[in-house]
């Protein structure tokens, strides 16, 4: 058997760290940065997924929804992870918390898809529009949420320990 709250904590944390990370990156108003010379200078504008506007490009709006459904997800798997928590404080690991386990498993991997999916539509898309005076390029706030998708890998793996340990 495993220890509950040796193998509950880490997963928890890492699954608060990348909402939180989802969540910044979602909100912030930094995916793509319009660069633009005229002379000697340089301007740069910020196009955030939030608010989000009908006129966008099709792939821009397709990536804003797989976004916005991938902080949903996260929502619902913080608290499909606090009744997994509640039922293992209650009655400790038992088989019935593997169907929980496999949810919360089967959520991360939608969510990294939806991210992997939503960034890659933008950052193909968003070059085809360089030219000679502007350029478009990825700011942080996709790098947020792609490092959210990142850590979800490892709580992917920190699931499969608990589910070992439920056997």
């Amino acid at each position: 058997m495993v220890d509950s709250k040796i193998s509950l904590l880490p997963t928890g944390i890492v699954i608060v760290f990348g909402l939180v990370l989802n969540g910044a990156g979602v909100f912030t108003p930094a995916w793509i940065v319009a660069s633009a010379s005229y002379g000697n200078d340089t301007y740069r504008v910020s196009i955030g997924i939030v608010p989000y506007y009908t006129e966008n490009p099709g792939w821009f709006n397709a990536a804003s929804i797989l976004m916005f459904t991938s902080f949903a997800l996260y929502i619902l798997m913080a608290l499909n992870f606090s009744m997994v928590c509640y039922r293992v404080h209650q009655s400790g690991y038992s088989r019935r918390i593997r169907k929980y386990i496999y949810s919360l498993a089967l959520t991360a991997v939608f969510i990294i898809g939806n991210t992997i999916t939503a960034v890659i539509l933008i950052g193909v898309n968003a070059s085809t529009f360089n030219n000679i005076i502007q350029t478009y390029t990825l700011n942080y706030s996709t790098w947020l949420c792609v490092a959210s998708a990142a850590i979800l890998c490892s709580a992917l793996k920190l699931l499969s320990e608990i589910e070992i340990g439920c056997r």
